[in-house]
């Protein structure tokens, strides 16, 4: 499912916004509709693209308006600390200077900035989800585990829990990007539209050209005081 994290195999976590939103959490399925729990960060983005309006925007203005955007555990306005803005200027720095909204790298920076509202996405293939009834078929396995069984887990994670939670910065990141669709730089956009134009300009003259080597001639009929053309 995706929602265990053991980059420290000495205390692997569950992502609580990853289990949240699995498939293993849906219920009343059919063969046409599945009913879920609701993934409040695409409430978060959806504010983000109705302001920003466009598919990407610069750290600044992206961390403006995360400063201002309350969720169900967030209050605002909030000061983002150092790491989330390191983070966010990372992802502009690899893509010339602004960031996609729908990346990979931003959907992760979302969970670092709302932990309990987004998932954490992970690279393609590397998760394969299913529904208890696709578990059940796929592994003959039970689906759900006794009640000494979970015990057992809790006890353990007891012996093992500290203090101090889960810092921003110790919160599983990877550089690997992932982009919906791939836009060319600037400076290819420039070089297009530049060849367009030219392109164009040269259609145009060679148009002009055929044109005026086949126009019709007109000639004038005197036995019946009408004009005739032929061509």
């Amino acid at each position: 499912m995706g929602a265990l994290d053991e980059s420290n195999p000495s205390k692997p976590s569950v992502i609580i916004a990853n289990y949240l939103t699995s498939p293993s959490n849906c219920i009343a399925s059919s063969s046409f509709y599945s009913v879920c729990c609701l993934d409040e960060c695409e409430g978060l983005l959806g504010h983000l693209e109705a302001d920003i309006a466009a598919p990407e925007a610069t750290p600044a203005h992206i961390a403006k308006l995360i400063s201002e955007l309350s969720s169900s555990s967030i209050v605002a306005p909030r000061q983002l600390s150092q790491v989330l803005l390191e983070r966010l200027g990372e992802i502009a720095a690899t893509h010339g200077g602004t960031v996609p909204l729908h990346g990979r790298l931003f959907a992760q920076w979302m969970h670092h900035a709302f932990p309990r509202e987004c998932p954490y996405h992970h690279i393609s293939g590397t998760t394969s989800p299913q529904t208890p009834d696709e578990w059940l078929e796929s592994t003959g396995e039970e689906t759900t585990a006794t009640q000494q069984e979970m015990q057992t887990h809790v006890d353990t994670a007891a012996n093992v829990q500290t203090e101090e939670g889960p810092s921003e910065r110790h919160l599983p990141w990877s550089h690997e990007e992932e982009l919906l669709m791939t836009r060319p730089s600037m400076q290819s956009d420039r070089g297009v539209t530049r060849n367009a134009i030219t392109f164009m300009v040269m259609t145009s003259i060679a148009l002009g050209m055929v044109r005026s080597a086949f126009a019709p001639r007109a000639a004038t009929s005197k036995a019946s005081g009408c004009e005739k053309y032929l061509v």
